[in-house]
């Protein structure tokens, strides 16, 4: 039997997977870590634990979206295909601190500022300016504010007024406020989803050609060696193309490395 995954241990999953990504930049003690810093762990754990199962971006995507640091006009990580956009701010929150009225309206100027081409050469940093090089006006964008907070009725308050305004005024943004509670939701939405396996893996075997018949042959995998009929389990080493692999990720997410050992073993049970 499963443990529910409550409140409280939920703020133990959290504050575990925020120092485990800031000890791997070298900080090892949370509590004196700085606030920019913590922010930095919170969306690192989201983007890397939760977020890659539920957006199309990848964590070779999440390494090369990062843009956390100073002088990154509020934008924590971007993701792009050639017309959508995904924008992250993060703001870490202490114990019973909440975000402020000015934090959530500083996250709805992040629109007008990436529209502006000179405000960004004039205050963004290198990273930022990079990632942002090929936006343009008509691209859709998703805006998700991220806090480790618990969110208030007036947070809630304030987030719905701007995004009405922000929403109407913008015909191709919208906005999504992720609080504490809403971090546990996607957190077990992802486990819910890992405890599934994909009971069958297609794998599409590519059309050679034969250079000297100038025929098309269709290549194979041979099992014969290595089916066991007490069906005690073995291993193929082969490679495939890197598009292939991604494809089966996009179609399978994390169902497709669960019978991995090292997969999501779920809760501890009591």
């Amino acid at each position: 039997m499963q443990s529910t995954l409550t409140e409280k241990k939920f703020e133990e999953v959290l504050k575990e997977g925020i120092e485990n990504a800031l000890s791997i930049k070298g900080i090892k003690n949370i509590n004196t870590a700085k606030t920019i810093e913590l922010g930095n762990g919170l969306i690192e754990f989201y983007l890397k634990e939760i977020g890659q199962f539920l957006y199309p971006f990848s964590e070779d995507d999440i390494e090369e979206g990062i843009c956390d640091s100073s002088k990154d006009c509020g934008i924590d990580f971007i993701y792009n295909t050639d017309e959508e956009w995904i924008i992250f701010q993060s703001k870490y929150k202490g114990y019973s601190n909440t975000v402020t009225h000015d934090e959530i309206a500083g996250f709805f100027n992040i629109h007008s500022h990436l529209r502006d081409e000179e405000y960004i050469k004039k205050h963004g940093n290198k990273r930022l300016k990079e990632l942002v090089q090929d936006y343009k006006s008509e691209h859709n964008v998703q805006y998700i504010f991220l806090t480790n907070s618990k969110v208030s009725d007036k947070n809630k308050e304030d987030f719905n007024k701007l995004q009405k305004e922000y929403e109407n005024k913008y015909d191709n943004v919208t906005y999504e406020l992720k609080g504490f509670s809403d971090i546990k939701i996607d957190y077990k939405s992802v486990i819910s989803n890992s405890e599934t396996i994909s009971e069958e893996v297609t794998i599409n075997i590519e059309t050679l050609k034969d250079t000297f018949t100038d025929t098309f042959t269709q290549s194979y995998f041979d099992l014969s060696s290595v089916i066991d009929k007490n069906n005690k389990y073995k291993s193929i080493l082969c490679t495939i193309k890197g598009t292939t692999l991604r494809n089966l990720w996009e179609q399978h997410r994390a169902r497709l490395f669960n019978y991995n050992i090292r997969g999501f073993l779920g809760d501890n049970a009591q």
